[in-house]
């Protein structure tokens, strides 16, 4: 029994510590977006993919410059007519004057950096929402901690006083037995929450793509007050990265369809050779030439006017898709709005029934006191008293949840307010 004793203080002393040492290291909201951003493993990522884009943007653009090339060749024969040998060596430039198929792979490559961009804003979105979770979770983590300690007080001091009583005759053992084990729950859950910070903090070390044992706290941050009508946000919805995703999907389908037609359409470009060929090496007779050509499919077999009938299709399909995803954010928005709502008007009930709670409290503890009120009536509105203080501290919680939710359902890292 002892040992157990004992080992569950060391227990309490390791949190206490750790307890401490996160207090030493709390940071505001604003640290932990710097933080995220510059160190999470999948934002790092992302910005990696938006450079690949741009190198690839730079490498279809190279096909509208002039190209250059050393060309050189040597063949060896042994016809009848006896053993031949030739070679050529020189220069070989090519310059494309009109080539639809190279302008649109540019466009085309523009709109792909333009959908990972917008890829990156839905990524950033989705981990500013875990970002918010971890760290309101920290926080009620803390609060629930703080309210821990609030509540062993409160149930040692209780005990104390009826310890008190107990001596001098005035209440039965049923009670103080009852009460000793009502600060033996009172450790546990305190216990308890210490846990459940040291899990808070390593879910929010994971978000910020720190080590996950590192010492972390949260600075408390507010949620803001949700207007009256869910109208004001329809500018945000419309500017949702998803939805900014779906359109340049419908602009890339367009792409394409231009990019079939081009099929239609002649090239033109123009050659040039600067060649030293012959027999004999080194030969000193070099020769040039220079040309112009043009090409024009006019037949092609119907693959150019099925390939356009099919992204006609895909143009069709992205439209559709992005009536469908725009009608999913908005309900998505709205439920979340009023969820975000109700649980800002909960928090008002919570701290109204706490402070009623409270006063009666302190009214019926006088009360048993002076022997007014009996240790039944005491103890159900101190359990009461406590139990309320859990809960605003939960519904504060569930506030920040609802907030964060509605947060990532507008596409937005913060409500500008």
């Amino acid at each position: 029994m002892k040992a157990t004793i004992v080992k569950t203080f060391i227990l309490l002393g390791l949190f206490s510590g750790l307890a401490a040492a996160q207090h030493d290291a709390r940071m505001t909201w604003d640290d932990a977006v710097r933080e995220m951003l510059g160190s999470n493993p999948e934002s790092l990522s992302s910005e990696s993919l938006k450079e690949e884009y741009r190198r690839k943007i730079s490498s279809a653009e190279s096909a509208l410059y002039p190209q250059a090339s050393a060309v050189g060749n040597y063949t060896r024969a042994n016809p009848s007519s006896g053993l031949q040998e030739s070679y050529s060596y020189g220069l070989n430039a090519t310059y494309s004057l009109y080539s639809p198929s190279s302008r649109s792979d540019i466009r085309a490559s523009r709109l792909s950096l333009a959908k990972t961009e917008d890829d990156a804003l839905v990524l950033k979105n989705k981990l500013l929402y875990l970002l918010r979770k971890a760290f309101s979770d920290l926080l009620w983590a803390q609060d629930s901690l703080a309210m821990a300690d609030k509540t062993l007080k409160r149930r040692q001091d209780n005990a104390a006083l009826l310890r008190l009583k107990y001596n001098a005759g005035r209440e039965s053992h049923a009670a103080l037995l009852e009460t000793d084990s009502l600060v033996k729950y009172a450790e546990w859950d305190r216990e308890k929450n210490l846990m459940a910070l040291r899990t808070a903090q390593r879910q929010l070390n994971k978000v910020l793509g720190r080590q996950l044992s590192s010492p972390v706290g949260a600075v408390e941050i507010k949620s803001a007050r949700p207007p009256e009508e869910f109208s004001v946000f329809g500018k945000y919805i419309d500017a949702h990265p998803s939805l900014s995703g779906q359109r340049v999907l419908v602009d890339s389908a367009r792409e394409a369809l231009t990019r079939a037609r081009t099929g239609y359409l002649p090239t033109a470009d123009i050659n040039a050779n600067y060649l030293f060929s012959g027999s004999d090496w080194p030969d000193n007779a070099p020769g040039w030439n220079a040309g112009l050509n043009l090409k024009w499919s006019f037949f092609t077999g119907g693959q150019v006017k099925a390939n356009s009938a099919a992204q006609r299709a895909a143009i069709e399909k992205a439209m559709q898709d992005l009536r469908s995803s725009r009608d999913s954010v908005y309900v998505s928005a709205e439920e979340s709005y009023y969820a975000w709502r109700q649980a800002y008007s909960y928090v008002s009930v919570q701290e109204s029934m706490l402070e009623a709670t409270r006063a009666r409290a302190w009214l019926v503890q006088t009360q048993y006191v002076s022997g007014q009120a009996t240790y039944f009536e005491w103890r159900d509105v101190e359990g009461q008293l406590i139990t309320n203080q859990q809960q605003l501290v939960t519904a504060r919680r569930d506030l920040a949840a609802a907030y964060s939710a509605f947060i990532q359902a507008i596409g937005l890292g913060e409500y500008p307010l």
